[in-house]
């Protein structure tokens, strides 16, 4: 397939038709609250973490990266010192348009089947926040790997603990959250080894729980509009409560570097290899 590079600043194939479970405002939403929201901030810090602990070779290529938040990010720290070119492949126009006003230039406007991997070197692929919305997630991430090499490794991030399930995922387009067992099962299916995984975002589990599940649990439902702007309000933290998260975290990522993996948590992160 022909990409060409458009006036706003991305490669753009001929076929945008993509079926996709996620809000149609979903990357206008995130562009929003991204550089202020300390959870996206800490996302970044504990993917470029995990990636530095478990590292690739080649280039990089973030599925469903989104502004580019992610890769940016990796492009300033990790990609910067080692020299790791980062691409983008994102289907949602917005998404695009966004991770080019960031400065960005390695974009494509595309699904993962119709980019041009022959004319790449990818060794490391990032999923962050994008197998929760895949039906067939284990079809998904066997077709993935069928395009690395032997070697080649897969980041993955996703939503955790299956009781913090909310109107929150229903409205993010979510098919599940990933626990131990679901994990397992992610992992025995694809046939892939399993490099890392563990919880992260232990620190916010009691105010998911809180701030999502509890008010569902006493009959207070939340309309699509109200969950958008409850989800905005949430990542909009004031400075006393993003000091005390950056504290939070930079404890929780200290120990997981030293082997010490939290127990629960929001989030999941998996690294998978191909064998």
């Amino acid at each position: 397939m022909e990409f060409i590079k458009n006036k706003l600043g991305y490669y753009q194939s001929q076929d945008t038709d993509f079926d996709l479970s996620y809000p149609e405002q979903g990357n206008e939403d995130c562009y929003e609250i991204e550089d202020n929201s300390h959870w996206f901030q800490a996302r970044n810090l504990t993917i470029e973490a995990f990636i530095e602990l478990h590292p690739f070779k080649g280039d990089f290529m973030d599925i469903g990266g989104g502004n580019g938040f992610q890769v940016k990010s990796l492009n300033k720290g990790l990609f910067k010192r080692n020299k790791i070119r980062a691409v983008l492949c994102e289907p949602g126009v917005n998404g695009c348009i966004n991770a080019a006003e960031r400065g960005l230039t390695d974009i494509y406007n595309c699904s993962y089947e119709q980019f041009p991997f022959d004319q790449h070197s990818i060794g490391g692929i990032g999923l962050f926040d994008v197998i929760e919305h895949i039906e067939d997630d284990v079809s998904f991430l066997k077709e993935i790997a069928q395009k690395l090499p032997i070697g080649g490794r897969i980041y993955i991030a996703v939503p955790a603990l299956n009781w913090l399930w909310s109107k929150e995922d229903e409205y993010a387009g979510h098919y599940r959250r990933y626990n131990v067992s679901e994990t397992k099962r992610l992992i025995k299916s694809t046939g892939l080894k399993c490099i890392y995984t563990s919880y992260f975002f232990s620190y916010y589990t009691l105010l998911v729980w809180l701030l999502r599940v509890l008010p569902e649990f006493m009959g207070l439902d939340k309309t699509n509009e109200e969950s958008r702007n409850a989800e905005t309000n949430h990542h909009n933290n004031n400075s006393f409560v993003t000091r005390v998260l950056n504290v939070m975290h930079n404890i929780e990522l200290s120990l997981q570097k030293i082997g010490i993996k939290p127990i629960f948590g929001t989030s999941r992160f998996i690294v998978l290899e191909k064998g």
